[in-house]
């Protein structure tokens, strides 16, 4: 074949390669697996366009190169046929979808095989074929029978022309995808996958996994894991147990030690008035006897007080644990009469000289700790818990301090602090109690016809700041808050038209956010326990968090836009501190301090200090001296420094802080600045002294110019709040304005305000369960009945798999069921648990069922793809999966890297906690493809005519020029337009190749012959054995005759080997064709030896393997180049003779030299003294050194 004829040469080697099966990975193979993947295709009517196989002969390159390497390398096919087009054609035209997707696939096969992708077409599988399905519906069986697969009501996007239920994707711009109707919100039943419970590990077990960071961050973001504290917000319709007696609690008790020990652990309730039974003198409880049980003695006070007063009572008890104390589980239940045995009222002094004398006998100390039970009487009846304290250590040693009735407290010392119980806090020493009555107090004392709000939020240190709630419309509370809310009316409008909104709609960027006061009902801020109001708007979704949010306008974008619409309170409560390069090891020294912008009398120009020893651009800033005003220092800096006299205060900043090294001080600083913003009245400017002029030079400067020159953070952020282009700020900082907290960082503070405002610690996710149901008929059954008697009752395993039904009509009920409702032969059923009437789920599964496990489907063996299903089956597959998974390399489209490839980790992680899998992620590694567009970067459509079959590309160019052209158009992770006039370019580079080759060919050897032992024979073909004398500095280095004049090709060659073989590892196939064609260029002006015109050719393979499958025979070759070995590149043959380096002076860039690999550092030198471009710059002047980074650059300093 004297031209290049790929009409003839294509589908020869296609033939030839489905008859050797060459493509075939071995299951019982022990060379190294290679598991590549990519996502099947979806088979519609149009057939494949040129942008279908750009992934496919992306990841057919790797998988070719990595055969040639030895792998065993497993690269299958298959088709997700399930899906809407199909159906929605089988609506238009009445054809059964199982003909049209057979059609579909047999016209995909074909077209896929005429591009030469080395598919194993022996493991193609169909996700509508009953064989695959039915494992399909086995796995959600599973499912339902560990609680992951459940029924339940929700709200879901509703097309009111095809009554049909629509995932949020198959909605576009609020329209239904199928029709283009507006969509609606409805209330309906689904089946739901716990995919929550999984959310964590989906989240977690992402790090060490290889995919690229933005398919990562796509992940997370969808998971949007979050954490931070719930937090109760009490509502003003929340009113106290005891509203008649003004907000009062009874403290049981005449101790008042005990009293105010109690109190203080409930003084997060500080609307309420706790009185103990001193103040209600008209109590007997001489009567009262108590018994040695604690919690009934609690019990019997509370009732007995609260029916004595009418005032709900809180009474306590408590006993001491001792761990040798050998009576009653070592409790000792009445520590007063063991003390004195003919009293039970010892004194303080007789329970530590009895402690003391105990302790001494059993050893001199003993573990202890109290445990306290408290009960709660009120007209709702009585409610107790019991509270295990503090772990502690008796012994004999007394301490000075504890309170009057608190005797034991003298003798404990903590385990873990070694204080003695008596010197520590309340907050230390009671604090497991406090949390008991934090919890149980707001359960008791308030009324709970009207609930809390709970409020999630990643920011509790922020909640200080809190001005108002902001509540979903869809909050259940809103319906009962209905008879306290004075504006309902008003209220229900806002509701029903948010109604049927998308999530997406609601929540976009730039979107104007909406909302309305609930009025007549306010919530309580748990921190500052103010009244604050509670809004509802659309931008808040019921099922984030608890669909309640607390707003923060100081330091959320979202709510500070809000709070500026509606004229809400804004409160700073976080102070920044700007991080500015300190030195690592100094201290830091604090001090006060001030910024000052200033602003030009006449002109829109800001005044700033350029540093004349320092390298920096400031506004006027300075310290504040002790005992001195921020704002009276601010004007003697601003005199001092700029000699200015007259100007007036227009506006404060809120305090920043930084942290930064003060060069002139040598020292490092954390400042704490007040900010201002002055104007001057007029140009009156007295005479800067000696040492200012000698700091800084003054210059006015633009407005754009500040944001050029100024580096400083505080002073940016300053000048942009002044240019209202930065009201807020959302980082970490000091806290202010935070009560106690105040001066605290605002990281370390978080736990400390959780448990202030009796929060809890807890992390939330986005990710909602999985809708897994469908109103359709083209999808999987789910094989379950529904029973009167039984409820929802699992079809038998050897009952799979349940088959689709054939039915005339596709349309969805008016009801909005499925069509399968229709078809009351098939519905109507006996249940498999009673064997009485039943009824078959007529909802299908979603077109990501069967797509969620495909890359398992491929390891059945076909016995097993064929036979009964059943667990035993499955497990016999275990040794195929542990033979390929985990996929080594999963390529997919930018569309597929959120939802498709976390539905398919979560059923694999499901599968491998039941152990029918052997590790616990599928991919090893995911990378994504950019989409070919039509020519002038749209969209490929049918609509636009701008659609390209790839049958016409090979027609006219060939297979191989359409696989060249698609890895050579541009990167492959992003998106390219197709240009007809550039794929002529992979074609004419082709045709050259094949001219070499027939050039080759016909000179076999293609050089004159060399003996076994000369320079150019060894080499090129056994380097290892070249003479040492050819090498010099560790390279070859050819002398005189053989294929000396040649040797530039042959380290070409090297060179594009190693490049190639990287590149395709990195998916950079663009470059790697880039160099093979600048190799060819080469190969075209010199003589070629056969062996490494046939180095060429395989690393050419994988992305043109008909042509190179052509070539290699013809040069004599009898095995498939698609199994020869990836040629090896030798190190020594990649070293360049000549570098190219730079020269600086002092640092900048002047001029370029060319250094040879056995230059010396001094002969490199005195290239770069005598470079003509840099000895112009020296002008004559001796460097004071010269610095040489090898192979980099030299750098002469003046």
């Amino acid at each position: 074949m004297k031209n290049y004829d790929h009409k003839k040469i294509e589908p020869k080697w296609q033939k030839e390669w489905d008859k050797k099966k060459i493509y075939q990975a071995n299951d019982k193979s022990k060379n190294k697996k290679f598991y590549s993947l990519i996502e099947f295709p979806y088979p519609s009517s149009d057939g494949l366009h040129v942008g279908h196989p750009r992934p496919y002969i992306g990841m057919d390159v790797v998988s070719r190169k990595k055969r040639m390497e030895g792998y065993n390398v497993l690269y299958p096919i298959g088709w997700d046929a399930f899906g809407l087009p199909t159906e929605n054609y089988a609506i238009k035209t009445g054809r059964d979808p199982r003909i049209v997707t057979k059609k579909n696939t047999d016209n995909f096969r074909r077209q896929i095989k005429s591009i030469g992708i080395s598919f194993d077409w022996s493991r193609e599988v169909n996700t509508t074929d009953p064989k695959y399905y039915k494992w399909t519906q086995w796995i959600f069986l599973q499912f339902l029978k560990k609680g992951l697969a459940y029924k339940a009501k929700m709200t879901i996007n509703w097309c009111p022309k095809d009554k049909t239920g629509l995932a949020n994707e198959e909605v576009v711009n609020g329209c239904c995808e199928r029709c283009g109707t507006p969509v609606e919100k409805r209330e309906k039943e689904q089946w739901m996958l716990g995919i929550t419970k999984y959310a964590e590990r989906l989240y977690d077990d992402l790090e060490p996994l290889d995919y690229s960071p933005q398919i990562k961050l796509s992940q997370k973001n969808w998971i949007g894991k979050s954490e931070g504290a719930e937090i109760d917000f009490q509502t003003t319709c929340g009113s106290l147990a005891s509203a008649e007696l003004n907000k009062k609690i009874l403290i049981g008790t005449r101790n008042e030690a005990k009293f105010r020990a109690l109190k203080e652990c409930l003084s997060n309730f500080s609307d309420i008035e706790f009185i103990n039974l001193n103040d209600v003198p008209f109590v007997d409880d001489s009567s009262l006897v108590e018994g040695m049980d604690y919690v009934a003695n609690a019990k019997m006070k509370a009732e007995f007080y609260f029916k004595q007063t009418g005032i709900p009572t809180i009474s306590s008890d408590n006993v001491l644990w001792l761990e040798k104390w050998k009576k009653d589980n070592g409790i000792m239940l009445h520590m007063r009469k063991e003390a004195n045995s003919k009293s039970d009222r010892a004194t303080d002094e007789e329970v530590i000289n009895f402690l003391k004398s105990w302790v001494k006998k059993v050893g001199g100390k003993s573990k202890a700790h109290f445990i306290y039970a408290g009960a709660f009487a009120s007209s709702k009846g009585t409610e107790c818990f019991i509270s295990k304290q503090r772990e502690y250590i008796l012994q004999s040693k007394q301490s000075d301090n504890y309170w009057k009735g608190f005797p034991t407290e003298s003798l404990l010392i903590d385990l873990k602090t070694g204080e003695y119980k008596g010197d520590q806090n309340n907050d230390v020493r009671y604090d497991i109690l406090i949390d008991d009555l934090n919890k149980y107090g707001k359960k008791w004392f308030y009324d709970e016809s009207f609930d809390s709000i709970k409020v999630f939020t990643t920011r509790p240190d922020t909640i200080f700041g809190a001005t108002y709630l902001v509540l979903a419309p869809e909050h259940k509370l809103i319906q009962k808050l209905k008879s306290q809310i004075s504006n309902w009316d008003e209220v229900l409008q806002y509701i029903v038209v948010n109604k049927n909104k998308t999530d997406i709609d609601r929540t976009a960027e730039g979107k104007e956010k909406t909302g309305i006061e609930l009025k007549g009902v306010k919530a309580i801020n748990p921190a500052t326990k103010k009244e604050i109001p509670i809004w509802i708007a659309d931008y808040v979704l019921p099922q984030y968090g608890t669909g309640a949010i607390m707003a923060v306008p100081a330091h959320d974008k979202r709510d500070h836009e809000f709070a500026k619409k509606y004229n809400l309170e804004i409160k700073n409560i976080i102070e920044p501190v700007f991080i500015e390069e300190p030195k690592a090891g100094l201290p830091f020294v604090e001090r006060n301090a001030i910024h000052a912008i200033i602003k030009h009398w006449a002109e829109e120009k800001y005044l700033v200090l350029l540093w004349k020893k320092v390298n920096w651009v400031t506004f006027v800033t300075g310290g504040v001296d002790e005992g001195e005003k921020p704002l009276d220092a601010a004007i003697r800096e601003i005199k001092e420094e700029t000699g200015y006299q007259n100007f007036k205060l227009k506006k404060e900043f809120p305090i920043s802080h930084s942290k930064f090294y003060h060069v002139p001080k040598k020292e490092n600083r954390f400042g704490h600045f007040s900010n201002f913003y002055f104007k001057l009245e007029d140009g009156e400017q007295r005479e800067l002294s000696v040492e200012e002029k000698e700091k800084h030079e003054l210059k006015w400067v633009s407005p754009k110019e500040i944001e050029t020159v100024m580096k400083i953070g505080g002073s940016l952020r300053d000048w942009r709040i002044l240019q209202d282009a930065e009201g807020i700020y959302t980082g970490d900082g000091i806290l202010t304005n935070s009560g106690k907290f105040n001066g605290m960082d605002s990281v370390e503070a978080k736990k400390e305000i959780i448990k202030f405002v009796g929060g809890k610690e807890k992390t939330t996710f986005k990710l909602r369960d999985w809708v897994f149901s469908r109103q359709r008929y083209w999808g999987e059954p789910i094989p379950v009945v529904h029973c009167d008697k039984c409820d929802i009752v699992p079809l038998a395993e050897k009952d799979l798999p349940l088959l689709l039904p054939k039915v005339k009509n596709y349309q969805p009920t008016d009801s909005g069921e499925s069509p399968l409702a229709k078809v009351l032969k098939w519905v109507n059923t006996k249940c498999p648990k009673c064997k009485g009437k039943a009824k078959r789920e007529t909802d299908t599964m979603p077109n990501w069922a069967g797509s969620s496990w495909y890359y398992l489907s491929y390891l059945l063996d076909k016995k097993t793809f064929s036979g009964l299903v059943s667990i035993e089956n499955w497990k016999l597959q275990i040794k195929n999966f542990r033979h390929f998974m985990p996929v080594d390399w999963y390529n997919g489209g930018n569309e597929h890297t959120t939802l498709h490839l976390l539905y398919s980790r979560f059923w694999y992680k499901f599968l491998y906690d039941l152990k029918l899998v052997p590790t616990s992620e599928p991919y090893m590694k995911r990378t994504s493809h950019g989409m070919i567009l039509g020519e002038g970067g749209v969209k490929m459509s049918k609509s636009l005519g701008n659609v390209i079959n790839p049958d016409d590309v090979i027609k006219i160019y060939g297979a191989d020029t359409l696989r060249l052209y698609e890895m050579f158009m541009g990167p492959f992770d992003q998106a390219i337009a197709w240009s007809e006039d550039a794929i002529i370019g992979p074609r004419r580079f082709l045709e050259r190749v094949w001219k070499i080759g027939m050039r080759v060919q016909t000179n076999f050897a293609g050089v004159p012959e060399v003996k076994l032992g000369t320079l150019v024979g060894q080499n090129l073909f056994a380097p290892a054995l070249e003479s040492k004398k050819n090498y010099v500095d560790g390279r070859f280095q050819p002398k005189a005759g053989g294929m000396s004049n040649n040797f530039s090709l042959i380290r070409l060659l090297h060179k594009t080997i190693k490049k190639v073989g990287e590149d395709i590892e990195n998916m950079h196939f663009n470059t790697a064709i880039s160099s093979l064609m600048i190799l060819i260029n080469e190969m075209e002006k010199n003589e070629v030896s056969k062996e490494d015109y046939k180095k060429f050719l395989q690393i050419l393979a994988p992305f043109a393997p008909h042509i190179t499958e052509e070539l290699w025979t013809l040069l004599g070759e009898k095995t498939s180049i698609n199994v020869s070995a990836w040629p090896i590149f030798d190190p020594k043959m990649i070293i360049d003779d000549e570098i190219k380096i730079a020269v600086q002076i002092n640092g900048k860039v002047k001029g370029e030299i060319m250094i040879n690999n056995t230059d010396n550092e001094n002969q490199i030198k005195d290239k770069a003294i005598k470079n003509e471009s840099v000895s112009k710059y020296l002008n004559g002047q001796k460097p004071q050194k010269i610095i040489y980074v090898k192979n980099r650059l030299i750098n002469i300093v003046l």
